[in-house]
């Protein structure tokens, strides 16, 4: 239960403050989960003649930071960069400008978010992204090579983050 918690929280998080149903918020789980797995297995299927012939990779599946072992810096930037994604969805709402300046606006600054972190810690920015194909990974692969123990970064750094930019974008 605590895991479920974990994966939605944005989704959650939109729910109790009323910008989507509960209904939607389940369906969103539901959708992440499976999207991630079919995700891993697509590139497990794609890829498999590749994989099969070079050393297996977590990489190509969860994220995986330039430097493991830089645990704060790491946790930092995840939750510097989900803060950032979730104080934009937020307040989108509240700016009077049309839609589409939104999602132009939104896109790029996403881009640039992804862009800046990914480098540094693979940039999950969301629990499910690096949860569910490290999972798969481990249950396809080997359970050593999964780095469970770095695991809680891109994990509990979105959900700071994300419980941050809530509490900032109710204030603000």
């Amino acid at each position: 239960m605590e895991q479920l918690i974990l994966i939605l929280f944005f989704s959650f998080a939109q729910a109790v403050n009323h910008q989507i149903s509960w209904l939607t918020m389940l369906g969103e789980f539901v959708t992440q989960i499976f999207g991630a797995w079919l995700a891993s297995a697509t590139v497990q299927k794609m890829w498999s003649k590749y994989l099969n012939t070079m050393p297996v990779n977590l990489n190509f599946f969860a994220t995986v930071p330039r430097q493991l072992h830089k645990w704060f810096y790491n946790f930092s930037w995840e939750a510097i960069g989900t803060f950032t994604i979730v104080i934009n969805a937020q307040i989108m709402d509240d700016i009077q400008i049309t839609w589409w300046v939104k999602t132009i606006w939104s896109s790029i600054l996403i881009t640039a978010v992804i862009t800046t972190v990914s480098p540094i810690t693979g940039a999950a920015l969301n629990p499910t992204r690096d949860f569910i194909p490290r999972l798969f990974f481990t249950k396809t692969y080997d359970k050593k090579m999964a780095q469970w123990e770095y695991s809680l970064i891109p994990i509990a750094g979105p959900i700071v983050g994300g419980i941050l930019g809530l509490i900032v974008a109710n204030l603000i």
